[in-house]
This record gives C-alpha cells, structure tokens and sequence, in this order.
C-alpha cells in the first residue's frame, strides 16, 4: 500500500528545496552597468591611482565625466534649474493721424515771411520731423489792393517762401506740394476802407496756407 504519510514527507521536501532556490537566487545582486570611460576593477568599483584619482580609459572625455570622480565638470554638463523668462516681441509703433493747418503772414507788397511765419514754421516743421509719410500742401494768398495777375503772382511767391523754408528746417522737398490762389479767396473784405487802415485790415489775405497730414509715431507703453 501507499504511505500517504511517506507521500506527505515527500511533498515537504520538494517545497523546501524550491523554497531554498528561491532564496538563492534573490540573495545574487543585479550587476550595475560600469561607467563609461573608467578603468574598472575585478570586484566592481572604479580604478584609482595612488592620489585618490579615477583612472580613465583611452576613451575618456569630459561629456562622460562622472560625479564620483569628476564632480565639477558633472554639475557643469547638468542643465540649468533655472527658469528662463520668455523672451516677448518689441511692441509695434502705432500710427496715428496728424490734421493740422497753419496761416503764415506776410507784409504788404512782399513775399518775405514775418518773425510770426517763422516761428509757426518752425513748429510745423518740429512736427514733421516726428511723423511718417507726411503730405504737405501749401496755398499762397493776396489781398486785392493792385492787379489781379500782379496778386496770383504774388500769392505764389509767397508759396514758395514758405516751401523753401520747411527744406531749410529738413522737411523732405518732395512731400511738398504748391499751388497759388491770387486775390480770389480772402478771409477779410475791409468794405468802405481806403489808405493804411485798408492796407491793415487786409493783412489776414495776405497768407499762405499749409495744409498736412501725417502719420505720427507713437510708441506704446511697455
């Protein structure tokens, strides 16, 4: 007859036996990769001279340096922790549009600008400097005292007084534009006068129009 309590020794025996291999073979460590570039030893570990020195192979270079052996040139190939800041586009100028219009005067029977013409020339011209793509149009005016052709004439010299002026003042000479009026669209009529006192009342006739559009540069707040 079978023995069952022979069988059950048996069975015992073999779990013991799978249960001490298993244990065998979790005690045997995992062998560890070398590090590149290194002399080994036998028995694990790096090779070191007599100064306390990694040694390294023929293949060595500073990308494979290690923290055991070479701590300043490892930290050096780490990357930097630090976050860097987006660097964000420079804001674009915006253009605005410039409307504006100034009367410049002369004397009676002249094409010569007054103290008063040139400095709102100068003001003009300071604008110009700071626009973009400026158009300028330039109207020369008389008063009606003496000839009708003797007065367009006139009013165009006084035209080109101003235009000559504002190139001076380094406004660009082809953004100006000149055209003449005469006698033919005054702001004053001076009615019933004669003599000096028509002569003063006709002063605002004797103008020169400026007329410009621009784009003004304005730089957005950062």
């Amino acid at each position: 007859m079978f023995d069952t309590t022979q069988c059950s020794r048996l069975s015992r025996s073999w779990i013991g036996v799978v249960l001490s291999a298993g244990l065998v073979l979790l005690a045997v460590p995992v062998a560890q990769a070398e590090p590149v570039g290194y002399v080994s030893e036998s028995a694990g570990g790096i090779v070191r001279s007599d100064y306390g020195e990694c040694v390294h192979t023929s293949g060595w270079s500073e990308s494979l340096a290690i923290m055991e052996c070479e701590p300043g040139l490892a930290a050096a190939e780490q990357p930097a922790e630090t976050e860097v800041a987006a660097m964000e586009p420079a804001p674009e100028p915006v253009l605005r549009r410039i409307n504006l219009s100034s009367d410049t005067y002369f004397e009676f029977d002249r094409a010569v600008l007054t103290r008063e013409g040139m400095d709102k020339l100068n003001e003009i011209a300071r604008t110009l400097k700071q626009a973009r793509d400026p158009s300028i149009h330039i109207v020369g005016h008389a008063d009606r005292i003496g000839a009708e052709d003797y007065n367009l004439k006139l009013s165009r010299d006084r035209a080109h007084a101003v235009e000559q002026y504002l190139v001076q003042q380094g406004v660009p000479a082809q953004a100006l534009q000149v055209s003449a009026m005469g006698e033919s669209s005054p702001v004053k009529e001076c009615a019933g006068m004669r003599g000096q006192a028509l002569i003063d009342c006709l002063g605002p006739n004797r103008r020169t129009e400026i007329e410009f559009s621009a784009f003004e540069v304005v730089e957005p707040e950062r």
